[in-house]
C-alpha cells in the first residue's frame, strides 16, 4: 500500500473500499438501450469507458461483438479497445448483465460455518487470530 501504480496497470483502486467497506464508490454506471426497427443495442458507461453490446439483429456484427471505447483518450469513439482490454471489457459486460437482471453490484457479506480444520488454516495464513 502506498506504492506507485505503473502506467500500464488498468483499473480502479480498491483501497478505499478495503479501508471503508460501506463507502460509496463515487460514481455510478450509466446504462442505455436502443430497440428500433429490428436493431437493438445495450450500452454501459463508467467514468472512463463506454461499452456497446449489439443485440442479435444487428447486421454485420457478430453475436457478442461488443465494442469498448476509452472516453478520455478517444472521445469520438473511433478505436475499439475490446481486443486489447479484454479483462476490462469482460468486467463491463458482466456489470451490464447484472444490471439487466436487476442484481446489485455490491453484495452484503453472509455468514458461514467453518470447521476446526478451516479455522486452523485461516489462522496459519493470518486471516484470523
Amino acid at each position: 500500500m502506498g506504492a506507485e501504480i505503473p502506467d500500464e496497470v488498468q483499473g480502479t483502486s480498491l483501497l478505499p473500499w478495503l479501508l471503508e467497506p460501506a463507502a460509496e464508490p463515487g460514481w455510478r454506471d450509466l446504462r442505455s438501450y436502443l430497440d428500433l426497427d429490428g436493431y437493438s443495442l445495450a450500452s454501459l458507461v463508467d467514468p472512463r469507458h463506454h461499452l456497446i453490446r449489439p443485440g442479435m439483429s444487428v447486421p454485420g456484427v457478430a453475436l457478442g461483438g461488443a465494442e469498448l471505447f476509452d472516453l478520455v483518450e478517444d472521445p469520438d469513439e473511433r478505436r475499439d479497445l475490446r481486443p486489447v482490454y479484454r479483462v476490462r471489457s469482460g468486467l463491463l459486460l458482466s456489470r451490464l448483465r447484472l444490471l439487466e437482471r436487476g442484481e446489485s453490484l455490491l453484495h452484503e457479506p453472509g455468514e458461514a460455518e467453518i470447521d476446526d480444520e478451516l479455522r486452523d488454516r485461516l489462522r496459519a495464513l493470518g486471516y484470523i487470530q
